[in-house]
């Protein structure tokens, strides 16, 4: 999972710097595959490890804590790789703005890779 982080961050550097230099660069479809292959990696990496990440508030909690809690943010990461193709069916059936489902996946990524922090700020409080 340490390796992952790095990884899209330089991709979205490369969408970035490609976005710019490039007229035609196809922004929005690389957006979408890259968030939903980021939530599919972080949701198997999850499931696989089943450990949050080694931080010094992170070894506080208890190991059952850390297990189960992973084993939750594996699965809404996983529930939110599924986002992008099931909006993708909806706009078929229901014409909305298919930005919308690119927005609410990102939306959903970043809360819940701010709710790994969850079990620290529970620990903390205690």
């Amino acid at each position: 999972m340490e390796r992952l982080m790095p990884t899209l961050f330089g991709i979205f550097t490369a969408i970035m710097f490609l976005n710019v230099l490039w007229d035609g660069f196809p922004t929005l479809p690389v957006l979408y595959g890259v968030i939903t292959a980021a939530s599919l990696l972080f949701g198997r990496a999850c499931l696989m490890s089943r450990a949050l990440p080694d931080s010094q508030a992170s070894k506080q909690v208890p190991a059952e804590v850390r297990w189960k809690w992973c084993r939750v943010l594996g699965i809404l990461y996983l529930l939110n790789a599924a986002l992008c193709p099931l909006g993708f069916l909806l706009w078929y059936v229901v014409r909305f703005d298919s930005d919308l489902i690119l927005g609410a996946q990102m939306l959903g990524f970043f809360i819940i890779c701010f709710a790994s922090l969850i079990p620290t700020f529970h620990r903390a409080r205690a």
